[in-house]
């Protein structure tokens, strides 16, 4: 798992970066603790990475689980509420956006950046996205055993 924390200090540095840049420097509002925006960044992105582990110990193929993964990405923009109010959304719909880390993001940004809220309002929310460092746990076995064995299937 050492060849994933370049990437995590990349996008993390991307994604604190950019905090810095918007609230910094271009003077977008931010009515609460950047710390906390930049916790949560860190949490979002070892959310996805998790997610990621999780796609492609599911799927058999590498190419199979960009697919998903592409696929995964595309529903996370339209179902983290940015262009459309999620409690605007059918019901299932809200259900089915409960499973991106990207909305829980959003609703951090807007609790503390914009809202200006206590930090408690969005602890929840924090701990969603940890939630999902858990998930690369059920493919583990399936990732060590193709991993000692060499054992990629190829279509």
């Amino acid at each position: 798992m050492v060849e994933g924390i370049p990437y995590t200090v990349l996008f993390t540095a991307l994604g604190i970066g950019g905090n810095v840049l918007m609230h910094g420097y271009l003077g977008y509002p931010m009515h609460a603790n950047i710390g906390w925006m930049f916790l949560t960044t860190i949490l979002y992105v070892l959310a996805y990475q998790a997610l990621g582990v999780l796609i492609i110990g599911i799927t058999p193929v590498l190419r199979d689980g960009v697919t998903l993964a592409a696929f995964y990405g595309l529903l996370g923009f339209t179902f983290a509420g940015f262009t459309f109010p999620i409690e605007q959304m059918p019901y299932p719909a809200q259900i089915f956006s409960f499973l991106f880390p990207i909305r829980y993001y959003f609703k951090i940004y807007v609790n503390q950046a914009l809202n200006g809220l206590d930090i408690g309002y969005s602890i929840g929310f924090m701990l969603s996205l940890v939630a999902f460092l858990v998930l690369p746990l059920f493919v583990f076995v399936r990732i060590k055993k193709a991993a000692i064995y060499q054992n990629f299937p190829i279509k």
